[in-house]
């Protein structure tokens, strides 16, 4: 289990976390650890301290991986009740376009223009 202790967070929080402002920052924290961790290790002669260093460096980037995934799926799972939210409103424009034509058209060029579409779109009963 991962755990940040500056961000107080774990790998679970982040699987649950359903806000991308709150992500987004949390990203952007890590990655300035892991700027601040690299300045460091430089600075540094010590070897162990740069083994520490590059451990937590590592750790840090996995955080960061686990926090674009958790964005990657949100962002997709946002895309697709968008495409669904739309297909709903095409599917009730079609609905009252329909009874519109029915109600304002004559009969018979109503149905000729049905008919023409289930041509077009293939429609089988």
């Amino acid at each position: 289990m991962l755990y940040d202790k500056t961000l107080n967070i774990t790998e679970e929080d982040i699987e649950k976390e359903t806000d991308l402002n709150r992500l987004q920052e949390w990203k952007k924290s890590i990655e300035m650890d892991v700027i601040n961790i690299e300045r460091t290790s430089y600075l540094t002669e010590d070897k162990a301290s740069m083994i520490r260093a590059n451990d937590a460096k590592s750790y840090k980037k996995m955080m960061r991986r686990q926090i674009i995934l958790r964005m990657h799926i949100l962002e997709h799972e946002a895309h697709k009740a968008r495409k669904k939210e739309k297909h709903v409103q095409e599917i009730l424009l079609m609905r009252k376009f329909m009874k519109l034509a029915k109600q304002e058209l004559p009969k018979e060029q109503y149905r000729s223009i049905l008919e023409r579409a289930k041509e077009i779109i293939q429609y089988k009963k």
